[in-house]
This record gives structure tokens, C-alpha cells and sequence, in this order.
């Protein structure tokens, strides 16, 4: 009788209450819907500060440049495996996600050469920003 009750309980979370009920159901899109990109970042024992500066002698640097948005939100996290929260909002929705290299990465990416001096020494910034990270975690999501 649980595996009943269960089955019915998720199935109403599945299709909706209203088409249980008997009601018609319409198609419906969300109107005007914010998809924002969420990145945990978990850095290696000791990299945090180093992260930091790269960030804020490079990166963020480089969104000013070019003009690109950079986080919306940036939380540093005092519990939990992850040591930072940064959270962008997706201009393009969802189909921002189409995308191998956006115009926008384009942009910030000569931007941080510029700043670098040349492709390369943006290159091993990169890379020297890359080796600080242990593991990162991305979910996307729709602001209710």
C-alpha cells in the first residue's frame, strides 16, 4: 500500500495536480524566465589566496576591459566542501549553453591578453589559476 501511495504522490509531482484531477492540461513557457550558471569551486589546501589575487589582477580586470559581466554573486563558503560560490546570470537563457566559445568569452579572453601582455603569458595565468583548483561543481538554474 506504500509503494501505492508513493507511486500516486509522484506521480501528481510529475504531471501537475490539475492533470490528475481531470482538468486540461495546456502547454505553457515560462515568461521571461533568468537562467543563472552556478560554479562551486573547492581550491587546493593553500591556493586560496593566490586564486584571489589572479582573480582580482587579471580576471576581474579583464571583464572590465571587455566590457562582459562578470559574477553576479560571489560567495565565499564557510562550510561544506567548496570554498567559493559564483553565480552569473545567463543573458542568453539556456541558450547561452550553445555555445563553444561565445562572443563574449572572445572579448574577455583578448582583454586578459592585453592586460597579460601576450597570448602566452595569458596562457599560463590560466594554467597558474587552474593548478589552485582541487574541484568544481556547475549547476544551472531558473530564478522563481
Amino acid at each position: 500500500m506504500k509503494i501505492v501511495k508513493n507511486l500516486c504522490i509522484g506521480l501528481c509531482l510529475l504531471y501537475g495536480v490539475q492533470g490528475i484531477l481531470g482538468q486540461e492540461m495546456t502547454a505553457k513557457k515560462y515568461e521571461n524566465p533568468q537562467w543563472y550558471n552556478i560554479v562551486h569551486i573547492d581550491y587546493l589546501p593553500g591556493k586560496f589566496n593566490e586564486a584571489r589575487t589572479i582573480i582580482a589582477d587579471y580576471f576581474i580586470k579583464a571583464n572590465e576591459k571587455s566590457g562582459t559581466n562578470g559574477p553576479t554573486m560571489v560567495l565565499e563558503l564557510n562550510s561544506g566542501p567548496y570554498d567559493i560560490m559564483a553565480v552569473w546570470h545567463m543573458e542568453e537563457g539556456i541558450e547561452s549553453m550553445n555555445w563553444e566559445m561565445s562572443p563574449d568569452n572572445v572579448k574577455w579572453r583578448k582583454a586578459l591578453n592585453e592586460i597579460a601582455g601576450t597570448a602566452e603569458k595569458a596562457g599560463e595565468i590560466m594554467r597558474q589559476y587552474q593548478s589552485c583548483i582541487a574541484s568544481t561543481s556547475n549547476q544551472i538554474a531558473r530564478l522563481r
